[in-house]
């Protein structure tokens, strides 16, 4: 095989895995184990542990990066319904995705791939988010 018909499908092969993140949905892990501890407990108090790893209650998309504090307010606003964000897919400064989880201060947040145009909320039977969906 000669090197321009390897250098071509090299190419090939790049774009189509590119592609392939970008039509993969970018989702919010369902839970996380976190170790939290108590700086100095309060006289007469002991400190115990849930060994229950945290659960993802909620999620926020962000124009940017979250330190930057620009977070998006749903399509559908605060509707009881799942959350539904439609995105500019050529954002040059990028969405965030932000997964917030019970019993806990820690969050995720992950820089979504270029040209998402929506995320959905997915919700369980009490209304509560399980999951986050987005796509190109």
């Amino acid at each position: 095989m000669n090197l321009s018909i390897r250098k071509t499908l090299i190419a090939g092969l790049n774009v189509l895995w590119a592609f392939s993140l970008l039509a993969a949905p970018q989702k919010c892990p369902s839970t996380i184990e976190v170790e939290q501890k108590v700086r100095k407990a309060p006289p007469g108090w002991t400190v115990s542990r849930n060994a229950a790893p945290a659960r993802l209650t909620r999620v926020a998309l962000y124009d940017g990066p979250p330190r930057e504090k620009a977070s998006l307010k749903p399509d559908n606003g605060d509707a009881e319904e799942a959350p539904t964000w439609t995105l500019s897919p050529d954002n040059p400064r990028g969405y965030w995705l932000v997964c917030y989880y019970d019993d806990t201060t820690v969050a995720l947040s992950k820089r979504l791939p270029a040209g998402i145009s929506s995320c959905r909320g997915i919700l369980d039977a009490y209304s509560a988010i399980v999951d986050v969906d987005c796509r190109p």
